[in-house]
């Protein structure tokens, strides 16, 4: 038997309701008929993301974000980021190239492919108009993921032991949401902390492109905020999640340029999982 995915269960939901909405026939439109475009983040985007993407959120805020339209209806979503920490898939100078897919979804009546068409635009977006040339996107088991999507965009899969292995609930962090440890890493927990603590950050503890540096944090500020995440840790429930799978994607502004990136690649490329239910267990 075959499954699908929680993402595809929710717009399943959706549909009935989306559809009252409509004055055309879905039916007839392809992934051509979409405009897609880069556009500044808006309520609209984030309202669109609670209501179709499975986890509800749209995470940390991002940097990027690309849209599919069709008569300026809002039908897809994709927010690319800066990763939470930097692989060296690449090599050395991975930093300088990699972005994250943070999300997407796409709307209930959508027709097949939008998804894929919207992320290669997006990923051709950010390599004319960016230095980033290393895409990375994860999928999730516990969402009934095996990366369909990228798959359909010829994406390397390498593997399914990425991510967390746990995640943790406080009630006074998150607003109750469950948050990887990583989370606590990251500047945006450091800026709110020092708040709560009334640190002012100084001008030189961030870097240009927004995030800590931690080279020039005084040690007894670094110290006092591992203390603070090491409490909220020990005071969280601890819950123990499945593995993530991942994908790269490495595209270049010429085939020079691609043909020498693809010398940096030091990962293997493994075979694409498949969703398959045997007895209520996933198989990938």
């Amino acid at each position: 038997m075959i499954s699908t995915c929680h993402q595809y269960n929710l717009r399943q939901k959706r549909l009935q309701d989306d559809l009252e909405k409509l004055d055309f026939d879905y039916k007839i439109l392809t992934p051509k008929h979409f405009s897609l475009k880069k556009e500044f983040f808006s309520n609209e985007i984030k309202m669109f993301i609670e209501r179709y993407e499975w986890l509800g959120t749209i995470g940390v805020y991002p940097k990027w974000i690309f849209t599919a339209r069709y008569k300026n209806i809002l039908c897809g979503v994709v927010l690319i980021n800066e990763p939470t920490a930097y692989s060296k898939l690449l090599g050395d100078d991975t930093p300088r190239y990699e972005a994250l897919i943070q999300r997407g979804a796409c709307i209930s009546w959508s027709p097949k492919g939008l998804a894929s068409r919207l992320i290669m635009f997006s990923c051709r977006w950010m390599v004319k108009n960016t230095n980033k040339r290393f895409f990375v996107a994860y999928s999730d088991p516990e969402a009934g993921e095996v990366g369909i999507v990228y798959q359909a965009c010829n994406f390397d899969f390498l593997g399914n032991s990425f991510g967390a292995s746990k995640m943790y609930i406080h009630d006074e962090f998150k607003g109750g949401l469950p948050f990887s440890s990583q989370t606590l890493n990251r500047t945006s927990t450091l800026k709110l902390w020092a708040g709560i603590n009334g640190i002012s950050l100084e001008k030189e503890w961030i870097k240009e492109n927004g995030f800590k540096n931690l080279n020039n944090i005084p040690e007894k500020i670094k110290e006092c905020w591992k203390c603070w995440k090491k409490k909220v840790i020990e005071e969280s429930i601890t819950i123990f999640k499945e593995k993530k799978g991942k994908y790269a994607y490495v595209l270049g502004n010429s085939k020079k340029e691609l043909k020498e990136l693809k010398k940096l690649k030091n990962y293997k490329t493994k075979e694409y999982p498949k969703r398959i239910v045997t007895d209520n267990v996933y198989k990938r």
